[in-house]
């Protein structure tokens, strides 16, 4: 995997069945959990790579020891 190829976008809030996500351009969408790693919570980042039916997502280790 590419760093330079894969997008991070941010999870701000799950509820339900959908996560409200912010994207590289700061932008935010309501998105399908069934579109993201399982198990992902709010502060998570997740890396896409790959375009349209081959998008593969990744969820990024956790930044430890920081405090907000």
């Amino acid at each position: 995997m590419n760093d330079a190829d894969m997008e991070i976008i941010v999870v701000l809030g799950v509820t339900g069945q959908t996560a409200r996500v912010r994207l590289p351009d700061t932008s935010e969408e309501q998105w399908p959990l069934t579109s993201l790693p399982q198990g992902v919570q709010p502060g998570d980042r997740v890396g896409i790579t790959g375009e349209g039916g081959t998008q593969e997502c990744h969820l990024l280790p956790r930044l430890g020891g920081l405090m907000a």
